[in-house]
């Protein structure tokens, strides 16, 4: 029982599957849309936690005032010579050209990049569309100068990893 909570509410949170990022039935596995993040983050962010510099357009909301389209996170490991940047849309219309770049160390080349979007806020995998939203591996991405330059579509969530730093 969580301390505070009446019984039946706190054995219903855990009983309820839909909060979950998985779904099963006697033989389907269903991958909600809010499992490939959970993934992505744990297979990628490793090491130290850094604050990356953003800079990127603003969007006016009700209840924050003018907020950032672009949320972005990063990581490197040292032991590994490895980093991964983590980027969301947050724009529901707009897509966001946008450059990653390196000051001191760069990496010498990107390892892979995933993006997860859909047009529609509100979409959900199903049992009957499970792959309606998920990663797509994004090739051809080249770091050049210490720089990339990627376009964001709106709704997204984009991992970049890299390798080979070097001062």
């Amino acid at each position: 029982m969580i301390a505070g909570c009446p019984p039946r509410w706190a054995n219903s949170t855990f009983d309820d599957r839909s909060i979950s990022p998985l779904l099963t039935t006697n033989d389907q596995l269903l991958r909600q849309t809010t499992f490939y993040p959970f993934v992505l983050f744990s297979n990628h962010a490793a090491g130290q936690s850094l604050q990356p510099l953003t800079s990127a357009p603003e969007s006016d909301t009700k209840l924050f005032g003018p907020m950032p389209l672009l949320d972005v996170s990063a990581s490197y490991d040292q032991a590994n010579n490895r980093g991964a940047v983590f980027i969301v849309n947050r724009s529901q219309h707009e897509a966001v050209a946008t450059d990653i770049s390196w000051q001191g160390a760069a990496p010498a080349q990107v390892a892979a990049a995933y993006q997860l979007s859909g047009s529609d806020p509100k979409a959900v995998n199903t049992f009957a569309q499970p792959n309606l939203i998920g990663p797509k591996q994004l090739g051809g991405l080249r770091i050049e100068d210490g720089r990339i330059t990627l376009r964001l579509p709106p709704l997204s969530f984009t991992v970049v990893t890299t390798t080979g730093y070097r001062a």
